[in-house]
């Protein structure tokens, strides 16, 4: 039977009374298109007024860039940002994990980006996202199906985890291959284990001086009250959850203005230069990647090479 979204679910707004401590949940905690937070996001438990409140079974969907597909299910009365719709199944119509995996498929996602307003920002809005018509079969139909999702799901997690753990293994051997030949230099023996070209010519002895005598520049970016700066669209900033071991993500990202940017000039990233996670994830770095040239990093530590390192 298809019936149109908003018959099945309800959009409730109630907003925060001031009183209340709850956790917040903000549209940068959200994962895309997995479902849930974040890793390693320790949501805040704080007293808003301008926040929804929502509750355990509903789901949140974010407004903007919908083609995200920012979804998650608060596992606690908690407040959510005016920037997720806070979608509430009504009794015997609609399961809440059923409408957990709607809000997952290409189906409403799509819908949600045909019908959203804006193009560097793009949002949609719940007046247009519930006249989505969908087949929803009964209630019994659609706990089944949400339970059989939910085993299917827990298996691939599990797979994922195993993979996620042989890339961390393979990460760790990477890295002590570079240590090894960093402290005993290069030789034949050597390069054959650590399946580099051989021939390379390289000193067998290493000069070793201070990192300050190999770069031009080592800084620290935006560390007091860095989102006092923050602003829908604008100027990239280089985040600790943007840094992995050798590469970048631009997910979930924060901007500034040009004028904020300018303000903190002595971290102004440039083409080549290298960042060091400080807190969180420490130590992992990257080479700045050129779509972050000219904008600006939170709290990272910036290392510019020197000319012999170029």
């Amino acid at each position: 039977m298809t019936r149109m979204l908003g018959t099945l679910v309800a959009n409730p707004t109630t907003g925060s009374d001031g009183v209340d401590e709850r956790p917040y949940i903000a549209l940068e905690h959200v994962s895309p298109g997995r479902g849930r937070l974040l890793e390693g996001i320790q949501l805040e438990t704080v007293t808003r007024t301008d926040a929804v409140l929502c509750e355990p079974g509903d789901v949140l969907f974010g407004k903007l860039r919908p083609y995200l597909a920012k979804v998650v299910v608060p596992e606690e009365p908690s407040f959510c940002s005016s920037e997720l719709l806070v979608l509430r199944p009504r009794d015997g119509e609609m399961h809440p994990r059923f409408l957990y995996y709607l809000c997952l498929s290409k189906p409403l996602v799509h819908w949600a980006i045909a019908t959203s307003d804006g193009v560097k920002m793009p949002r949609t809005d719940w007046s247009s996202l519930r006249q989505l018509r969908i087949e929803a079969p009964d209630i019994e139909t659609q706990a089944a199906i949400a339970a059989r999702l939910d085993a299917e799901v827990a298996v691939l997690d599990r797979l994922t985890a195993e993979c996620v753990r042989q890339l961390e293994l393979l990460q760790e051997r990477r890295q002590a291959e570079v240590d090894g030949l960093l402290v005993h230099g290069l030789d034949e023996s050597r390069l054959r284990t650590a399946h580099i070209p051989w021939p390379v010519r390289v000193p067998r002895d290493w000069d070793v001086m201070s990192l300050r005598y190999c770069t031009d520049r080592i800084t620290v970016g935006i560390v007091v009250n860095p989102s006092h700066y923050y602003v829908d669209d604008g100027v990239p900033c280089l985040r600790g959850l943007n840094v992995r071991p050798g590469r970048t993500i631009d997910e979930p990202l924060v901007y500034m203005s040009e004028e904020s940017n300018q303000l903190h000039g002595k971290s102004i990233l440039r083409r080549g230069d290298i960042v060091v996670v400080r807190t969180g994830a420490a130590g992992a770095a990257a080479v700045v990647p050129e779509w972050a040239v000219g904008g600006n990093a939170i709290d990272l530590l910036i290392v510019t090479p020197g000319a012999r390192f170029r």
